[in-house]
C-alpha cells in the first residue's frame, strides 16, 4: 500500500517524492555515521582538553583566611528567644555552631531552633551563612502563612546584620552577631 502510494507520487510529481525522501533520510545517514565515527574512534579524544594547574595549598590558606575577614558568615550568631508560648524560655539563646551552615526555625522537633508558639509553622524560616552576604534568613512557608518580619517589614528572605528583631507568627527573636 505504501509503495503503490509512493509510486502513484513519483509518477506524478517525481521531484517532490525525491525531496520528501532526501528529508526522511537524510538524517538516519547523518546519525548512523556520526554513531559509526564514535565506535570507529574508540577513546573520546582528550587532546583537547589543558592541564588543570595545580594551587598550593598556602595560597588556598591564604585566600580562605581573606574570605574570613571580609565575610560576616564568619563571626559568631546568636538568637535570643524574645517571646514563645513557653514564657520561661525568654532570653534563651541559640548559636550556630563551629561550622554549622543552616539553620531551621519551626515548631517540628527537628528544627535546629524549636518554637512552641501555635501561630509558628512546622518549618517557618532558615539561616543561612553565606560567604558573600553573610547571614540571610528566608520565608519557608507560603504567601499565604503568618510571615516572617524583620524589624516590622515582612520578608522572604533577607540579610541579617544583628540587631534585628524577628517575628515569626507571635514568637518574637533577637539576633545577634557576637564576638
Amino acid at each position: 500500500m505504501v509503495g503503490s502510494a509512493v509510486g502513484l507520487g513519483y509518477d506524478t510529481a517525481p521531484a517532490l517524492v525525491f525531496g520528501l525522501a532526501v528529508i526522511v533520510v537524510l538524517p538516519v545517514l547523518l546519525i548512523g555515521g556520526m554513531m559509526l565515527r564514535a565506535v570507529a574512534e574508540g577513546e573520546p579524544k582528550t587532546s583537547r582538553v589543558k592541564a588543570l594547574h595545580a594551587v598550593p595549598q598556602t595560597d588556598l590558606e591564604r585566600d580562605t583566611s581573606k574570605a574570613k575577614q571580609k565575610s560576616s558568615a564568619f563571626a559568631n550568631a546568636v538568637f535570643f528567644v524574645e517571646q514563645d508560648a513557653d514564657e520561661a524560655r525568654s532570653g534563651e539563646a541559640h548559636r550556630f555552631v563551629g561550622d554549622q551552615m543552616v539553620m531551621r526555625i519551626g515548631r517540628e522537633s527537628d528544627n535546629e531552633l524549636r518554637l512552641e508558639h501555635s501561630t509558628v509553622h512546622r518549618y517557618h524560616a532558615m539561616v543561612q551563612r553565606d560567604f558573600e552576604n553573610g547571614y540571610m534568613i528566608t520565608d519557608l512557608a507560603d504567601d499565604l502563612g503568618n510571615g516572617v518580619f524583620v524589624d516590622g517589614q515582612r520578608i522572604s528572605h533577607s540579610r541579617l546584620s544583628g540587631g534585628e528583631e524577628i517575628a515569626l507568627g507571635k514568637a518574637i527573636l533577637r539576633f545577634e552577631i557576637v564576638d
